[in-house]
């Protein structure tokens, strides 16, 4: 494995400015934070800019009217609010609602997965562990 020194590092050119500067100046002044006096596109701002000088957000292809529960796409506002009124959202939120809760914890989650995720976990086993000690000395089992 090769030390990081020997490994070339990709030169911006917020660094080759920097490096043409650091030259020019002596020691003494490059101890007062890389500004130079009406020097601009120095620094991390300058860095950063023309590193995500080509992003762009994945966010912006999507549709923002988006109903997770029925996995619904929707064009407008007024067409996501509509869809929120039908009753076939209604059904599906009332059944993920049902769906998505721990009746033994008494515990509600936002999603069927972080319900999954929960009775995985060590809260909700232990709970279960004293349920069936409870029922085990009334009488009753839990298979």
């Amino acid at each position: 494995m090769l030390p990081s020194k020997r490994i070339k590092r990709r030169k911006l050119a917020v660094d080759r400015q920097q490096e043409k500067e650091s030259n020019i100046k002596s020691k003494r002044k490059r101890g007062e934070a890389g500004i130079v006096p009406g020097g601009e596109g120095i620094g991390l701002k300058a860095a950063v800019a023309e590193i995500l000088s080509g992003y762009v957000p994945r966010s912006s292809e999507r549709l923002p009217f988006y109903c997770r529960c029925c996995a619904v796409q929707l064009e407008d506002e007024a067409s996501f609010r509509k869809h929120k009124k039908s009753d076939m959202h209604k059904l599906r939120t009332e059944a993920e609602r049902r769906a998505s809760a721990c009746g033994v914890c008494r515990k509600q989650f936002t999603s069927v997965s972080q319900l999954r995720e929960h009775l995985g976990g060590r809260a909700h086993k232990e709970k279960m562990k004293w349920v069936r000690s409870i029922k085990k000395s009334k009488g009753g089992g839990v298979k």
